[in-house]
């Protein structure tokens, strides 16, 4: 079950780096990404709190280290950071995103003269 989270919060975190990469470009640099408690209670299928939350991402580190290398997981008070490595940044771009929607997406806003017919094909 806990692998199971991890998982899903290895994968939002991929599409949230992904989704930054496709808008602002890539750089090879640390990343800090912000949950809310509520989100991550979502992922475990739980209610914890902060504390509680907080002793269940223990793990994640080793569970990301293959892939993100060093990460650091924070919080005050129901706001969580995710500090990741430049590896984590590197794994994302030279892997891809897991959504190619955004990508997709921004290309097509970055055209002038797009119009909405285009956005909604």
């Amino acid at each position: 079950m806990q692998n199971e989270a991890y998982q899903k919060l290895m994968d939002n975190l991929c599409d949230i780096v992904a989704e930054e990469q496709a808008k602002l470009g890539y750089m090879k640099e640390p990343i800090r990404l912000y949950y809310p408690l509520s989100s991550l209670n979502h992922f475990f299928g739980g209610d914890a709190s902060a504390d509680e939350m907080q002793e269940k991402l223990s793990k994640f580190k080793s569970f990301a280290y293959d892939k993100f290398g060093e990460v650091e997981i924070t919080h005050k008070g129901e706001r969580f950071c995710f500090f990741l490595s430049e590896r984590a940044t590197e794994y994302v771009h030279e892997n891809g995103g897991q959504n190619q929607f955004i990508f997709d997406l921004v290309e097509l806003l970055a055209k002038h003269g797009t119009v909405m017919e285009e956005v909604e094909a």
